[in-house]
């Protein structure tokens, strides 16, 4: 693609704060169970079960791990602090993706990062009002994306339990005084989600305007050793890279996909990789189904490179809408080089990339 300079005028003016690439080891071993908010246990004891996954991750490492990094959970964090004395530095972050990524940076010493709690409601009035109209355009665009939605969530369900053992993704939490269960949220997800997504499949009846498909508030706790050394036998040294987009516009419109294509494949080329036709995996993170259809199919248009649908994940409508957890994922999963895309805080858009880099 050639910028010529009104085109690189306009993308230096979108592209806010890009970051240097930096390195991080993390461990692939990720404890990870999440769902929809909605299904969560109603008295689950937050505190304690952010530091039974923050300990149950320094368990799975080979060596002293002195700082851990929580993502900001809803509970009594002077509670946690208390619980959690054993460590030198214990860090509280927002939800904030920017932010979070921040703090991953400047984080110098081999650490815990954890995840407890709902994610924070994403930017409704940026992707309802365009989701609507796609809706009631193309009813059946909708359909079909859920219907492809249902067959992943089934299949990336069926690896999760052949792959590593229920159980050890699995945490001890307390629901009630002195009561512990197993937490497992990902198969009641899983049962809810295909009947209520079958409804939609189907069709409105034809006297009834189309809806959204709702993308639900996701609940979940996760663990996972970082650093810049390694941390357990399996984990992966990765390249990373992060950015913001302006997109300087209130909401989603017809042309916000291919800008978004636009900015994201010069600012790939800057970074140093070819293009974005040689990513193995690009993570969605939009709060929408119908617009997250569309911005694949646009990725898919305006590239040159045939890319295909399957190294598109789009593990916040399958699991509910908590793009922090998601973000964990990426980090531990993704085929590389790939991509993060996050428009949950529009008009701001995030952007990582990671590759593999040289021990």
């Amino acid at each position: 693609m050639e910028w010529h300079k009104s085109k690189m005028d306009s993308y230096n003016n979108f592209l806010k704060r890009p970051t240097e690439g930096q390195i991080i080891n993390i461990s692939k071993n990720i404890l990870i169970n999440r769902g929809l908010n909605t299904l969560r246990p109603k008295r689950i004891n937050l505190e304690k079960a952010t530091v039974t996954a923050t300990r149950q991750a320094v368990n799975r490492g080979i060596s002293e791990i002195p700082t851990a990094l929580i993502v900001e959970p809803e509970s009594d964090l002077g509670q946690v602090h208390k619980l959690l004395n054993e460590f030198d530095n214990l860090t509280m972050s927002s939800h904030s993706i920017s932010s979070l990524l921040n703090q991953i940076q400047n984080n110098e010493s081999q650490c815990v990062w954890s995840v407890c709690g709902k994610a924070l409601h994403y930017s409704a009035h940026a992707h309802d009002g365009f989701s609507q109209s796609l809706v009631n355009y193309q009813p059946e665009y909708q359909q079909q994306f859920l219907k492809e939605l249902s067959e992943r969530q089934l299949e990336k369900f069926k690896e999760f339990n052949q792959s590593i053992p229920k159980r050890a993704n699995q945490i001890c939490v307390e629901i009630k005084p002195g009561k512990i269960s197993l937490l497992d949220l990902m198969e009641p997800t899983v049962n809810y989600t295909q009947k209520s997504w079958e409804t939609v499949i189907q069709g409105s009846k034809k006297d009834q305007k189309p809806q959204i498909a709702p993308v639900e508030l996701g609940f979940g706790i996760a663990s996972c050793l970082i650093g810049r050394e390694q941390t357990t036998k399996e984990s992966r040294y990765l390249k990373y890279t992060f950015a913001q987009l302006d997109l300087q516009q209130d909401a989603f419109d017809l042309s916000t996909s291919k800008k978004i294509y636009d900015l994201a494949s010069k600012w790939v080329q800057d970074c140093g990789l070819g293009s974005i036709g040689d990513l193995k995996n690009i993570y969605v993170s939009i709060p929408s189904k119908i617009i997250s259809s569309q911005f694949r199919s646009q990725w898919k248009s305006s590239s040159n490179f045939k890319l295909k649908d399957d190294i598109f994940e789009f593990e916040d409508l399958i699991w509910g809408w908590h793009p922090v957890l998601t973000l964990m994922t990426f980090f531990a999963n993704a085929s590389l080089p790939a991509l993060f895309v996050h428009t949950g805080d529009f008009p701001e858009v995030n952007l990582v990339l990671i590759e593999g880099a040289n021990a």
